[in-house]
């Protein structure tokens, strides 16, 4: 909260509103509550989870917004810190998701504009995140991260910018089993409406997941590529046991009717 409040921004131009997450109102519970409520251009999506970096970091997030009308938001960098332990320097590196990695923007260090659509469709709009609010009324208001991402591919409007100079420190997992357990967790809540889960690349990943032979090689190579990340070692195990948790769940589902 301080760090949100430390900003080098006009205080008399900042709306706040500080929701709970799940909230019984409406499918995207305290996130929708908040930006239907939001009366200012662009709206300013910070989880509890994230410590946003520098008395900067809305300048530096809005920036790209006020140059550009096209654009329907600006999603943050997360920031390795080195002194966190090893799983959340993992997140850091790979995002909340190492199954769904190849989907997720977190996970592509060097990208910094994109124009979606159905083909390269990324996972984002939570976490630390800003929306051009004409850009969400178009699509019906705020429902949920990955919904508002595919709603704007269906308008082929989705064009984001990732700032090179805005960070989150992002407290996703404070240890291992941790880490699995919000996995559990996850894989057991209903999946988005729009986003399009099942398709020829995830069976891909599966396989490689479950073999390993390819994730150590991933591993490996990111770890020299990134300046010997040393949570890199955490891939391969990592990837496995939430594919396990992931199609145990989808099993459990579909099967069995838990």
């Amino acid at each position: 909260m301080a760090a949100i409040e430390n900003q080098n921004y006009p205080k008399d131009k900042i709306e706040w509103h500080i929701m709970r997450g799940f909230m019984p109102e409406g499918e995207g519970g305290g996130k929708q509550v908040g930006c239907n409520a939001c009366n200012g251009e662009f709206i300013a999506i910070v989880d509890e989870d994230n410590i946003v970096q520098g008395p900067e970091w809305l300048n530096n997030m809005l920036k790209p917004l006020l140059a550009d009308e096209s654009l329907v938001g600006t999603h943050c960098r997360l920031m390795v810190d080195h002194s966190d332990p090893l799983i959340n320097q993992y997140v850091s590196l790979v995002g909340t998701d190492p199954v769904f990695a190849y989907r997720s923007i977190d996970g592509y260090r060097d990208l910094e504009e994109i124009k979606m659509n159905k083909e390269n469709t990324l996972v984002t709009g939570g976490n630390c995140f800003i929306y051009r609010k004409s850009a969400l009324d178009k699509i019906g208001g705020y429902t949920q991260d990955t919904d508002n991402i595919a709603s704007f591919v269906e308008l082929g409007i989705c064009k984001i910018v990732v700032p090179k100079n805005a960070f989150t420190h992002h407290l996703a997992a404070d240890s291992f089993w941790g880490f699995l357990k919000k996995k559990a967790k996850w894989s057991k809540q209903p999946i988005s409406k729009k986003w399009k889960w099942i398709e020829p690349r995830l069976f891909l990943e599966v396989f490689l997941n479950l073999t390993l032979i390819a994730n150590i090689y991933k591993a490996v190579r990111n770890y020299y590529r990134e300046g010997k990340e040393p949570a890199w070692s955490l891939h391969p195990l990592l990837a496995f046991l939430t594919t396990i948790i992931y199609g145990w769940n989808f099993v459990k589902r579909k099967i069995f009717k838990e």
